[in-house]
């Protein structure tokens, strides 16, 4: 159900002969407070889709003033896209400064190189922060490694998602959390396949993932039997393809995943392939795929899968040697989303690279 501010930009889109007077009677509402936190976060996200970014960075900047809720996730956007542009004072900077510690998004601000040049307090953090690699010293890492090993082998399958995943946007190229990230995605396709089945005296017994430690090494004949009892579940049960293509992607036939994928009804088929396209350096086909890939503008998570796309899209340029294209690409995604971690994580890694 549509909330009471979607409403109202419907009726006003409706009323008004103009994008522009629509955007003026939102921000005469906001500027005389007749809207609630929730309802700023709305109208806030509407302009700056519809590309009032200046008009909305100046109502954020007088509620900044009056120590007024700001939306935090536009407000680090505009910021970071006008401040290169705008000529800012030392009280401009002072005001950014003390909204983001009150609001406990210095960590955001730290990494908005413009602004870091011009205030020492701001300097003194982002060093503080490089220091504590944002505070994650590598004992807390290795702790929280091991702690998610755990969770895999205990089946503690959402919390360790979660926790690997906050790994990987540190680490994105850790071989170990990589390998572990794999085991977590091919036993979770297991347990979905093994739970749906309506019939438990018929259900069919898929083998648990054949991962070793690195001292071990792979049992080829586990492995080829993890393989025939996929195909074979496959065939048997069509409606399971995608968790079998997960499967067999993590336990690395990827041709044959591509094969199940190839005409999947299923929106989540694009995705996998494209992971398996980077992982066998296929990086033209994934650069081709992706530009062919048309997200729908009024699905519910349009922004944050057009930057999953320039994302993966850098990825697939760095490893086919377009490296200038790829930290283009990443610039372009730090500078809209300084809170986009991973990106910055594997930003920071190819350019220690390039330099080298």
């Amino acid at each position: 159900m549509a909330s009471s501010i979607e409403r109202e930009i419907s009726n006003l889109l409706r009323l008004l002969p103009t994008k522009n007077q629509v955007a003026d009677e939102l921000l005469k509402k906001w500027h005389r407070s007749a809207l609630s936190n929730a309802e700023k976060d709305e109208v806030a996200e509407f302009l700056f889709h519809l590309g009032f970014h200046k008009s909305l960075l100046s109502e954020i900047l007088y509620q900044m003033d009056k120590r007024a809720y700001v939306p935090v996730k536009v407000c680090l956007k505009l910021i970071d896209l006008y401040s290169k542009n705008l000529s800012l004072s030392k009280q401009r900077i002072n005001a950014y400064y003390l909204w983001s510690e009150s609001e406990g998004h210095n960590q955001n601000l730290i990494r908005m190189e413009n602004l870091v040049d011009k205030d020492s307090r701001l300097e003194q953090l982002r060093n503080l922060a490089i220091d504590e690699d944002l505070g994650h010293s590598e004992r807390q890492f290795q702790a929280k490694k091991r702690h998610a090993v755990s969770l895999v082998g205990d089946q503690i399958y959402d919390e360790a998602d979660k926790l690997l995943n906050s790994l990987l946007e540190l680490k994105p190229e850790d071989p170990e959390l990589i390998a572990l990230n794999k085991k977590l995605q091919y036993e979770k396709a297991v347990s979905i396949i093994n739970k749906q089945q309506l019939n438990n005296q018929t259900q069919v017994k898929l083998p648990l993932f054949p991962w070793k430690s690195s001292a071990e090494k792979n049992d080829a004949g586990e492995i080829e039997n993890s393989i025939n009892e996929l195909v074979l579940f496959q065939k048997e049960k069509p409606e399971w393809s995608f968790d079998v293509a997960i499967a067999l992607f993590c336990i690395g036939e990827m041709d044959r995943a591509l094969d199940l994928l190839e005409d999947l009804d299923d929106p989540r088929a694009f995705w996998l392939k494209i992971d398996i396209y980077l992982e066998t350096r296929r990086f033209v086909q994934a650069i081709d795929e992706i530009e062919n890939y048309k997200i729908d503008p009024s699905h519910k998570n349009f922004e944050e899968q057009n930057f999953s796309l320039l994302f993966l899209k850098a990825k697939a340029f760095w490893g086919s040697g377009q490296k200038d294209l790829a930290l283009q690409h990443m610039e372009q995604i730090i500078k809209v989303r300084p809170d986009y971690r991973i990106a910055e994580s594997l930003y920071r890694h190819w350019k220690d690279e390039a330099s080298q």
